[in-house]
């Protein structure tokens, strides 16, 4: 086991922290190392970070996990069932099935050239979306956890900053359906919808910039809206948000996007920083 693996086990052990199952000590140590030692988040210069131990003294346990969910709380274990790293687990045991439920067919195709796009930015946003195929087709399974877990990777992986915003927004949602479905709650069959509707979002966006789409069934009616990215990042540029954090901004473009509030003044009004 290599020097950093170590470090994080006994910083986790040393807080009374676990350490999410998705992943293990020696992998994540991989992920700092090509990130020169820096949290693959891009939240952090270094991790462990100063700022994980605040984070996971939080009051709610959905909240108390590190900003790339790798250090988490035991209350944060219990309260999504998840899986907690342990020594000489190889594999983690299979997530909980909570609600399969019908997906989108997707079935990618090339529809045209776009020279206006970096070609690293193309190949970047057809790997993006096919990783959130793959998420897809874990929500149609019911498998949940390992949908926010492959999320949650691609967050901590991706080189582009809006990438890593849109898994945050996705992951987190995740997170709140497996918790309704979880205790069948009455809302859980509305959250899911919405789930799969915005992981598409995100999976049509990446095609586009990829020059791809997926192939509609026949007779379905085309629909067209401006890219998340460039609706993002107009939104965030807006007067009315100057000063406030990223993640905020982006909690409130992702709202006005997904129609859940006609403007950012009645998103501001609803939504807390």
């Amino acid at each position: 086991m290599s020097d950093k693996a170590q470090e994080l086990i006994d910083f986790a052990k040393a807080n009374g922290l676990e350490i999410h199952g998705r992943t293990t000590p020696e992998e994540w140590a991989q992920e700092l190392e090509k990130n020169g030692g820096g949290c693959p988040c891009k939240h952090a210069d270094t991790c462990p970070c100063e700022d994980a131990l605040e984070l996971l003294q939080q009051d709610k346990p959905e909240d108390q996990a590190c900003f790339c969910t790798f250090f988490v709380s035991p209350k944060y274990i219990a309260h999504y069932n998840a899986p907690a790293w342990k020594p000489g687990v190889k594999q983690v045991q299979p997530a909980k099935i909570v609600k399969k439920t019908t997906i989108p067919s997707i079935e990618v195709v090339k529809v045209k050239e776009v020279p206006d796009i970096p070609e690293e930015t193309q190949i970047n946003s057809q790997k993006t979306a096919e990783v959130y195929i793959q998420g897809l087709e874990l929500i149609g399974k019911g498998r949940l956890e390992d949908f926010t877990s492959v999320v949650r990777m691609d967050e901590a992986t991706n080189p582009c900053e809006l990438c890593r915003d849109d898994a945050d927004l996705v992951a987190s949602h995740g997170d709140y359906v497996r918790a309704l479905c979880s205790h069948d709650d009455p809302a859980c069959e509305e959250e899911l919808q919405k789930l799969i509707a915005r992981t598409t979002r995100v999976i049509d966006e990446d095609l586009m910039n990829a020059g791809m789409a997926r192939k509609q069934p026949e007779g379905e009616p085309k629909q067209y809206r401006a890219g998340w990215r460039e609706f993002s990042v107009s939104t965030m540029a807006d007067p009315l948000l100057e000063g406030r954090p990223q993640k905020y901004k982006m909690k409130i473009a992702g709202a006005i996007y997904r129609n859940e509030f006609p403007d950012i003044k009645s998103a501001m009004e609803a939504i807390p920083e």
